[in-house]
């Protein structure tokens, strides 16, 4: 059973396992596009959908899109094994913007956090943090580590 998957949307149901340091992990999924006949080849045991790999770690709840193959693992069952990974960004609304900032890979940001920062900056927020993040100094009770973390996560 080799299918091959090429860039299909997905919902991250549940991070299952995630290896910061490899940079590798298990995740949950809910199909977004139209799977057809696919479907039933990528449910496993459980009756989910999971892939495994080596990805940026994404958030519950983010929309990604996938590519890889189909494999079985003796253990768990059928999984995609991802060769790409992509997390598309919710940008367009506050909820998006503070679950990006909180859930995603910047480190130093937790959800009070988040939406201080949002509250401050409003939908300038995700351009401050990337590319002016010195400005986050300008929120109470963000200090120079604070800044320094994130600036660390970024790169």
């Amino acid at each position: 059973m080799a299918n091959e998957i090429k860039e299909k949307k997905f919902k991250v149901e549940k991070v299952v396992y995630y290896n910061s340091q490899r940079l590798w992990g298990v995740i949950g999924l809910t199909p977004i596009d139209d799977l057809g006949d696919l479907k039933a080849e990528l449910l496993n045991m459980y009756g989910s959908i999971s892939a495994c790999g080596s990805f940026p770690k994404p958030y519950e709840d983010a929309e990604v899109i996938i590519s890889g193959d189909v494999i079985v693992n003796p253990q768990y069952g059928k999984q995609i094994s991802v060769k790409t990974l992509k997390i598309k960004a919710d940008t367009s609304s506050k909820e998006g913007i503070i679950n990006y900032l909180a859930k995603g890979e910047i480190e130093g940001i937790g959800v009070q956090l988040a939406e201080k920062i949002y509250d401050t900056f409003g939908d300038d927020t995700i351009d401050i943090v990337m590319n002016e993040t010195d400005r986050l100094l300008e929120i109470y009770g963000i200090g120079k580590k604070t800044v320094q973390k994130v600036k660390d996560s970024l790169t």
